[in-house]
């Protein structure tokens, strides 16, 4: 039964995809290289430098890779993450935006242990779309 009712989820956000603005794709595509553990894939789809603001605690990276201890991640029991809602906030003259993500972090098992709310602020930088600012109300570990 959970594996039909995680293939009916899959299937309806594959669907869902097709119809998402490009802000929201380059959010996609950081939940991919995010579980792939893609250091590279992550400072592409990231302005350097890179923002997180955590339950209220600001703090600027070089990079995103600076931000980020997948062994930490590991160890505190997350396997994978998975977007579980994606909304266009904002979309303004085609250079800013903002996007809603709500995500969850499964352990080992496939067992959702954390679901959090994410706004990504976005920026075209050379043409091309950025996160530059990653904002969590809750209190979410980045591995450190």
């Amino acid at each position: 039964m959970r594996l039909l009712l995680f293939l009916v989820g899959l299937i309806s956000f594959t669907a869902q995809a097709d119809a998402l603005t490009d802000p929201q794709l380059v959010a996609v595509q950081f939940f991919e290289h995010f579980n792939d553990e893609n250091l590279e894939g992550l400072e592409e789809t990231t302005a350097q430098p890179f923002t997180y603001n955590i339950n209220g605690k600001v703090t600027q990276y070089n990079s995103i890779v600076d931000a980020i201890n997948f062994d930490g991640l590991r160890k505190s029991g997350w396997a994978y993450s998975g977007i579980n809602d994606n909304e266009l906030l904002v979309i303004v003259e085609e250079k800013l935006a903002t996007v809603s993500i709500n995500f969850s972090r499964y352990n080992d098992q496939g067992i959702a242990y954390d679901t959090e709310n994410v706004i990504y602020q976005l920026a075209k930088v050379e043409g091309v779309w950025k996160i530059m600012t990653a904002t969590i109300a809750g209190d979410i570990t980045l591995g450190e």
